[in-house]
């Protein structure tokens, strides 16, 4: 065999068994949780890169599936978003939406390409100061997804503010979905 063939070999072999299939981009960040049929692990070395959807056990049966009861659910069109949980932390002048749980789920009319946006502000405030952007895996259609976030979104201030998860759809054209929003305190 010559070197070349030997050489195109070993780099197929390298890159079927050696290489990883995560891209990982800036935009999505710590997430803690990733849930398979095998069971659950919790990853907490440092910040990590990545996400990962969390996929229920009938994940394809829209007609099982229920939000939690505790969630705060808005449906538009057919998709909706939910804030499952979520915890604040509070450091005296600003804050942290640390382990918030979302769930989207897609009973509109295509799969969907979403990227989640993350808003904390006071009312009458720029909505664009405190944002974080997730661009997510495709979503089919009559299919959810579920995502924790381990640091979701730090923000400024004090006092009440309203806190807003908005989805949209493309990664490059922003067509808006769906939103949902809650207060919260600080």
């Amino acid at each position: 065999m010559n070197t070349w063939a030997f050489a195109f070999i070993s780099i197929l072999i390298f890159l079927s068994y050696g290489c990883s299939t995560t891209v990982e981009t800036p935009e999505q960040t710590d997430l803690i949780e990733h849930k398979e049929d095998i069971g659950n692990y919790e990853l907490d070395e440092g910040i990590l890169t990545g996400y990962s959807v969390l996929e229920p056990e009938n994940h394809k049966d829209p007609e099982e599936f229920a939000f939690p009861s505790t969630s705060i659910v808005g449906t538009q069109d057919g998709v909706s978003i939910s804030i499952d949980k979520f915890d604040i932390e509070n450091k005296s002048t600003w804050g942290k939406v640390v382990n918030l749980s979302v769930t989207i789920l897609n009973q509109g009319k295509t799969a969907l390409s979403p990227s989640l946006v993350i808003y904390v502000f006071l009312e009458g405030e720029d909505i664009t100061e405190n944002t974080r952007k997730f661009d997510m895996d495709i979503i089919g259609l009559d299919d959810h997804a579920n995502y924790i976030f381990k640091d979701a979104i730090s923000f400024s201030g004090t006092g009440e503010k309203i806190f807003r998860i908005a989805l949209y759809e493309g990664y490059h054209t922003k067509t808006f979905l769906v939103s949902v929003e809650t207060k919260i305190q600080i």
